[in-house]
C-alpha cells in the first residue's frame, strides 16, 4: 500500500490505485508468529536470506556454503517492514530484527538505535503492537508500551520524550485519542493528553509548542480544523488556530518557520495549493506558496531549501515528479527535478544525497525502484545503489550514519545475482560468489572446489558456456570444463569419479548422446557411456553400480522403458528391469532395496500409484506403498536415513502437509517432520540436523521464507533403527500384544526420560489411519498404551512411537 493513500487518511477510505504486480503469493501467510513452528520439533532459521525475482530450483551445500540456482535475479535478508541500509552499498546493516507488518515513522534514539511506530504486531519474534525499540547492536529492547486501536503515523523524540501521532485509542493502555508522548527510557505513558477527535499524521515539536496536522476537527475538545497546537508539557490547547480545508499530513521545521504539506487547498482563510508555511512567532500564514497540484507526502528542510516529495506533478505550474527543491524564503521550486513516475512517500538527506522512498517504477529515467539515492546538485540517480524492497517506502530517517528505511515490504537491501547464488551459512548473508548465469539453472553438484551446473544458460561465470559448466567454488569464474550441450541440461549426478548428465541434449561432451551422458570431470569430453534415450530424461540417482532414470522417454538403447530405467553404470546397457509408468517421471531415488519415482503419473505396471511409487530393485515390482500425493513430485532424495519427498502437494499419506515431507524408508511410514512449505519444493539437501530446500514457496511452518529456507531439526536429522531402538537404551516399544487381534491391542512403550510422546497407526502403503497420542507428555519409565483396531479394515499395520528425534515400529495385524 502507498502511505500517500491509505496510512496517512482515516480508515476506511479507499485506496488509490497503484501497480501491485510484484507483490509475492500468499502474502497473508505473513500473519503468522515469526517464531511459531510445526508440530515435530523444528525451527526455521529466519537469518538465512532469501531469494527473489524467481524460483530455486537446485541447492547444494558444501561445507559452510549453500550453493543454489534457479530463475531468480536477486538474494536478500528478510526483515519485514523496516531496516538499516548503508548508504554507500544500499546493503542492509548488520541482522535487523524482522518487523512482522507495516512501519510508518522511524525516529534516532540518538545512541545509534531507533525507534519505530507503524501497523506492526511482533519484531524479532517477539510482541510489539505499533511501537518497538531496536537497540544499536539491532537487537530488540524491552521497551514495549503498546498503542491500539490503530496505527502510529508520526513521532519525534526530543530528549526523553516521544511525541506520537497517529489513528490510535490507546497507549500503554492509558487512553490517548490519536496523540500520546511516551518516556524513551522506560515506555512508561506521560500525562501529556492533547485529544485529538480524528487522526494525527503530522507533528512537530518547537521549543515549548508541539504542532499537530491531520484530519481533526477539534483538539481538546476545542474546534481545530486540521491544524492546532499544544503545550509539550500540559498539551493544553494553544490560542493558535488557522485552520485547513482538508488533511495537514507533513511538518517541518526550520528556525522561526513552521513549513506544512497536506492535500488542503485553504489553510489560515487564504489560497495554498498543499503547501504552506507559517510565522512561529506570529502564527500567521507567510506568503510562501510553491502552489503544488498534488498531496504532499514528505517535507525536509536543508539550509536554504524545503524539499518536498509527493504525488504532485507540477510546482507553480512547471513539471515537477513528485519531487522537489523549493526556495525556502521564496517558495519557488529550483530546476531539480529527478521526475518519478508514481508517487515518493518519504525523504531523507546525508552529505550531498537524497534518499527518497515511495512506490515509483523509475526515476531520473532509470529503473530504480521504490527507492533511491539522487544526487542534490545534479538530480541523478545512483544506478549502483538498489536496495529494492520491492513493495513500498513510507519513511526514511538517517543518524549521519545508516539510512533507515520503514515501510510495506519484507525484503530489503540484497544482492544482485542472476540465477546463481552461494550463502554463508555462519552468517547467513550471500557471499560474493557471483557467476551470473544468462538463462535457468535446474541442477547443480559440488565436488571439490567445482560446482558443476546443468540448464538452459549459454553464458555463465563470465564466459560462454552452453547449458553445462563448472564454477570455481571460490571466484565464480567459469572453469575451462566445456561439454558444450545443444539442449538443455536438467539433471546431474556425481557417482564413482564420473559426472552423469540429464536432460533434453543429443550432442554434448563432443559427441552424440541423446539425453543420457556420462563426462569425463577433468577434459569435458564424453565417455563411451550412451545408453540413447528417445526422450528427455528429468531425474538420476545411482545405487549398486547402476544408474537409474526417470523422465519422458519410452525406450533406452532401443528397447523399451516407460519413463523408468535401471543402466549400467559402467556399460551403458540398460537392464531387463523396466517398470512402466503412463507419464513423466521428475525424480527418482534408491534407499532400503527400492527405486522411489516421482513425477505426474497416474499408474506404474498398470497398478494405481498417483505421483509417487517405491519399486522393488530385485523384481520390479511395484510395492503396497501408496502415499498418493494429491500433486506434483519434483525432487526425491535419501538422506540421513529418511526418503525425503518434495513437490506442489497439499496432502500425502492421508495427511493435510504441503510441500515437502519424509518417509522411513525400511517401513515406508510418513514421519512427524512437517515443514508445511506452502508451493512447491524444487530441491533437498542435508547437512549435519539441517535440511535445506528450494522452489516456488514463501511460507515454511508459517514464518516468510522466499523460495529458499534452512529448517533445524533438534538432535539430528538420522532416523533410529527400529531394532536398535527396541532393544538398545533409548525409546523402547514392545511387540503388540494380542497381535492378531480383533479390536484391541496393547504396547508397552518405554521412555528413558519425560518428554512428548506421539504414537500413530499407519497402514502398509505409509499412511496414518488412528492418531492414539499427540505430543503427549510422558513421564519416565514404563507405559502400556491401548491401539484400537475396531475402525480400521483387517490387514496389517504399523504403531510407530515418536519421542524427540527418537522413533520407534512395530506390526500389528487385524483379523475379522
Amino acid at each position: 500500500m502507498n502511505r500517500l493513500s491509505l496510512p496517512r487518511r482515516p480508515r476506511g477510505v479507499a485506496a488509490l490505485a497503484w501497480p501491485r504486480t510484484h507483490i509475492p503469493l500468499a502474502l497473508a501467510a505473513l500473519s503468522a508468529a515469526l517464531a511459531s513452528a510445526p508440530a515435530s520439533a523444528q525451527e526455521v532459521r529466519q537469518d538465512l536470506w532469501v531469494v527473489r525475482g524467481g524460483n530455486v530450483n537446485a541447492v547444494a551445500v558444501s561445507g559452510n556454503t549453500l550453493y543454489f540456482g534457479g530463475t531468480f535475479s536477486s538474494v536478500e535478508p528478510y526483515t519485514g517492514g523496516a531496516a538499516p541500509l548503508d548508504p554507500v552499498s544500499g546493503q542492509v546493516v548488520g541482522t535487523p530484527p524482522v518487523v512482522e507488518g507495516e512501519v510508518f515513522t522511524v525516529a534516532s534514539d540518538g545512541a545509534g538505535g531507533w525507534f519505530l511506530g507503524g501497523n506492526f504486531t511482533a519484531v524479532a519474534g517477539e510482541a510489539r503492537t505499533g511501537l518497538a525499540h531496536v537497540l544499536a547492536d539491532g537487537s530488540l529492547s524491552a521497551w514495549a508500551p503498546a498503542v491500539t486501536g490503530g496505527d502510529v503515523y508520526v513521532m519525534q523524540r526530543v530528549g526523553s520524550t516521544i511525541y506520537l501521532g497517529g489513528s490510535f485509542s490507546f497507549v500503554g493502555g492509558q487512553f490517548r485519542p490519536n496523540a500520546g508522548a511516551i518516556d524513551a527510557t522506560s515506555g512508561a505513558v506521560n500525562a501529556w493528553n492533547p485529544s485529538a477527535s480524528s487522526y494525527v499524521t503530522a507533528l512537530a515539536v518547537s521549543g515549548s509548542t508541539v504542532y499537530l496536522g491531520g484530519g481533526f476537527t477539534t483538539m481538546g475538545g476545542q474546534p481545530r480544523a486540521r491544524l492546532a497546537s499544544v503545550d509539550a508539557t500540559s498539551g493544553a490547547v494553544t490560542t493558535w488556530n488557522p485552520g485547513a480545508d482538508n488533511q495537514v499530513s507533513e511538518f517541518a521545521v526550520s528556525g522561526t518557520t513552521l513549513y506544512a504539506g497536506g492535500r488542503f487547498l485553504n489553510v489560515g482563510g487564504a489560497a495554498r495549493n498543499r503547501l504552506a508555511a507559517f510565522d512561529l512567532g506570529t502564527g500567521n500564514l507567510a506568503a510562501w506558496n510553491p502552489d503544488a497540484n498534488g498531496e504532499i507526502g514528505d517535507l525536509l528542510v536543508d539550509g536554504a531549501l524545503v524539499y518536498a516529495c509527493g504525488a504532485f506533478s507540477t510546482l507553480g505550474g512547471a513539471p515537477h515528479g513528485r519531487l522537489a527543491a523549493i526556495d525556502a524564503v521564496t517558495g519557488v521550486a529550483t530546476t531539480w527535478d529527478p521526475n518519478a513516475n508514481f508517487n515518493v512517500d518519504a525523504i531523507a538527506k546525508l552529505g550531498n544525497d537524497v534518499y527518497a522512498g515511495g512506490a515509483f517504477d523509475t526515476i531520473g529515467g532509470g529503473t530504480i525502484r521504490v527507492l533511491a539515492k539522487v544526487d542534490a546538485t545534479t538530480a541523478l540517480v545512483d544506478p549502483t545503489w538498489n536496495p529494492d524492497p520491492g513493495l513500498a517506502v513510507f519513511s526514511l530517517a538517517t543518524d549521519g550514519n545508516v539510512i533507515y528505511a520503514g515501510g510495506d515490504f519484507f525484503t530489503i537491501g540484497g544482492v544482485k545475482r542472476n540465477r546463481l547464488a552461494a550463502i554463508d551459512l555462519v552468517t547467513g548473508r550471500a557471499t560474493d560468489w557471483d557467476p551470473g548465469a544468462s538463462s535457468t539453472v535446474y541442477s547443480m553438484v559440488v565436488e571439490g572446489n567445482d560446482v558443476y551446473v546443468g540448464g538452459l544458460f549459454t553464458t555463465i561465470g563470465g564466459a560462454a558456456r552452453n547449458r553445462i559448466a563448472a564454477i570455481d567454488a571460490t571466484t565464480g569464474a567459469a572453469t575451462a570444463w566445456d561439454p558444450n550441450s545443444n539442449s538443455a541440461v536438467r539433471a546431474l549426478l556425481w557417482n564413482d569419479g564420473t559426472l552423469y548428465a540429464a536432460g533434453a541434449f543429443t550432442s554434448i561432451g563432443g559427441q552424440t548422446r541423446n539425453r543420457l551422458a556420462a563426462l569425463d570431470p577433468v577434459t569435458g569430453t564424453a565417455l563411451a557411456w550412451n545408453p540413447s534415450a528417445n526422450n528427455q530424461v528429468y531425474g538420476l540417482a545411482a545405487a549398486g553400480g547402476m544408474i537409474y532414470a526417470g523422465g519422458n522417454f519410452t525406450t533406452v538403447g532401443g528397447v523399451a522403458h516407460q519413463r523408468l530405467a535401471e543402466i549400467d553404470a559402467a556399460t551403458g546397457v540398460a537392464s531387463a528391469w523396466a517398470p512402466s509408468a503412463n507419464f513423466n517421471v521428475n525424480t527418482v531415488a534408491v534407499a532400503n532395496g527400492k527405486v522411489y519415482a516421482g513425477g505426474l503419473f497416474s499408474t506404474i505396471n498398470g497398478v494405481a500409484r498417483a505421483n509417487l511409487a517405491a519399486i522393488e530393485i530385485a523384481t520390479g515390482d511395484v510395492t503396497s506403498w501408496d502415499p498418493s500425493p494429491d500433486w506434483n513430485i519434483a525432487s526425491l532424495r535419501t538422506l540421513g536415513g529418511f526418503v525425503y519427498v518434495g513437490g506442489g502437494y497439499q496432502n500425502i499419506a492421508g495427511v493435510a502437509q504441503e510441500g515437502v515431507a519424509r518417509f522411513d524408508p525400511a517401513t515406508d511410514l510418513l514421519d512427524d517432520w512437517r515443514p508445511d512449505a506452502n508451493w512447491d519444493v524444487n530441491d533437498i539437501a542435508l547437512q549435519g540436523n539441517t535440511i535445506f530446500i528450494g522452489g516456488l514457496f514463501n511460507d515454511v511452518g508459517g514464518a516468510f521464507r522466499d523460495h529458499l529456507a534452512a529448517i533445524t531439526i533438534p538432535g539430528g536429522a538420522t532416523s533410529v533403527d527400529p531394532i536398535v531402538a527396541a532393544g538398545g537404551s533409548g525409546l523402547r516399544l514392545g511387540a503388540p500384544w494380542p497381535s492378531p487381534a480383533r479390536n484391541r491391542s496393547t504396547v508397552s512403550l518405554e521412555l528413558p526420560r519425560s518428554g512428548q510422546v506421539t504414537l500413530d497407526l499407519f497402514d502398509v502403503s505409509g499412511r496414518r489411519v488412528a492418531s492414539i497420542l499427540r505430543e503427549t507428555p510422558l513421564a519416565a519409565g514404563r507405559h502400556e498404551i491401548e491401539i484400537p483396531l475396531e475402525n480400521v479394515t483387517t490387514g496389517v499395520y504399523f504403531v510407530r512411537a515418536s519421542a524427540g528425534a527418537e522413533s520407534v515400529s512395530r506390526k500389528v495385524v487385524r483379523v475379522p
